[in-house]
């Protein structure tokens, strides 16, 4: 758990350096920018608080499920497409340019990437690019299986096991291997797990940024998770601090947006919703993953 909860600290670190980095004009330095990410991992990977060690049976399954997807992306069963047409092409592009390249994105041909999506994991991509000197589409793949583990060891107990069971799972039938929901759901279960069993809220608002900024749909998360948390602990005022930092990142983050005309999926608040029978039974068919 202190591992994956350092991770957590590390990704949110190092992204939020190298946007504030690109949006002060700096140009990325693969070897500073790991500063950043070492500084995360260590103030977070910390055991004030955490008596449970995971049994080795545990450890066992959870290998076990790990391997299992591991063996699934790395034999490119698993490749989302997104990671071929969308993450990946941007990972290439600010690694290339050492910043967030705002040509890129505003490019009419580029406007299906949709320009102002949340930067977290094309900036993270472009990181480990730069530090190995070119891109590879295997190296997300194989993020892909590690990020499976690191997720159900955030779970105490024999849920762990059930949860590396599931996402293993939902990750092939889904073909999620590249794409951002595997990163996305780290940080959504570390922020569950940090408000409930740990009651941490430094750890709560730090994943919560970062779901914030992986997904659009993570801002949806952070906001039911917040008003969740503060009717259940009676606590509104904790859970508004909890909420501070998520709000600035994403904030900044539109703003930046904003500014160099990207703005796309978060201007679509006004467009009208149409109820529509076919399309909810296909969702109810996607949502099942085949179960």
């Amino acid at each position: 758990m202190r591992i994956a909860y350092g991770v957590v600290a590390a990704v949110v670190c190092l992204t939020t350096a190298m946007f504030w980095a690109s949006a002060g004009g700096w140009a990325w330095n693969a070897w500073v920018l790991l500063l950043a990410c070492g500084a995360g991992f260590l103030a977070c990977a910390r055991g004030t608080g955490w008596k449970a060690r995971a049994t080795l049976e545990r450890l066992v399954a959870i290998s076990a499920f790990t391997l299992l997807t591991a063996y699934g992306v790395l034999t490119a069963r698993e490749t989302c497409a997104d990671l071929l047409y969308f993450w990946g092409p941007k990972a290439v592009r600010f690694a290339e340019a050492r910043g967030i390249d705002v040509a890129f994105l505003k490019a009419p041909d580029h406007l299906l990437m949709h320009p102002d999506y949340p930067p977290l994991v094309p900036l993270l991509y472009a990181w480990g690019a730069m530090l190995a000197g070119g891109f590879s589409y295997w190296a997300p793949l194989l993020l892909t299986a590690i990020l499976l583990g690191l997720t159900a060891l955030l779970v105490p107990g024999r849920g762990g096991v059930l949860m590396a069971a599931l996402l293993a799972f939902g990750y092939a039938q889904g073909l999620a291997a590249g794409a951002a929901d595997p990163i996305l759901i780290f940080f959504e279960v570390a922020a569950l797990c940090a408000l409930t069993s740990l009651d941490d809220p430094l750890l709560a608002s730090i994943a919560l940024s970062g779901a914030a900024m992986t997904k659009v749909e993570g801002a949806a998360f952070v906001l039911v998770a917040i008003v969740a948390y503060a009717i259940v602990s009676r606590r509104p005022l904790r859970a508004l601090a909890i909420a501070v930092a998520p709000a600035v990142l994403l904030g900044s983050w539109i703003a930046f947006a904003r500014a160099h005309g990207l703005i796309d999926s978060y201007a679509r608040g006004a467009t009208p919703f149409v109820w529509s029978t076919g399309t909810l039974a296909s969702i109810a068919r996607q949502a099942s993953y085949h179960a």
